[in-house]
């Protein structure tokens, strides 16, 4: 009677076996399906904030180029201050890097806005400075955001 008890427990492991596998397969691809889906949603995230940034500072610099009279002038800038808001609501005010990006935008907008200087090559020079500024936090920012797509986290 004990041999006819043996096959059975061997059917009965290689059948849990078998379940275990289709569970942990299961389990492993659906996981693999949500990272998939957060890392695309982070890539266009990332170029979502790379063309706003990029736009802001387009703006800028063509706002640093025209009289304050110019009608073009309110039209970049209100460009620029949609921009500037875009950024803002698409970064993690809890990053310090991210709050740093902000703060540098604002410094321009308020250089732009208040428009400190009469001398057109000083205030573009002055603009022109800001956004290189702008630039090294913006490969910052995007660098460690891209690194963390490029992990799969």
């Amino acid at each position: 009677m004990s041999n006819d008890i043996s096959p059975f427990y061997g059917i009965a492991i290689n059948a849990s076996i078998s379940v275990i596998a289709v569970i942990v397969t299961y389990i492993v691809a659906k996981q693999n399906r949500w990272n998939t889906g957060v890392t695309q949603f982070r890539q266009k995230w990332i170029d979502n904030l790379r063309d706003a940034i990029s736009l802001f500072i387009a703006k800028a610099e063509m706002i640093s180029m025209l009289d304050l009279d110019d009608e073009a002038y309110y039209d970049h800038y209100e460009e620029l201050s949609q921009m500037h808001t875009k950024v803002e609501l698409l970064l993690n005010p809890i990053e310090d890097d991210h709050n740093e990006l902000v703060e540098k935008m604002n410094e321009i907008r308020e250089l732009i806005h208040d428009e400190i200087t009469e001398d057109a090559d000083e205030f573009e020079n002055m603009v022109d400075n800001k956004v290189k500024e702008l630039l090294i936090i913006s490969k910052r920012v995007l660098k460690k955001e891209w690194i963390v797509v490029k992990t799969g986290k």
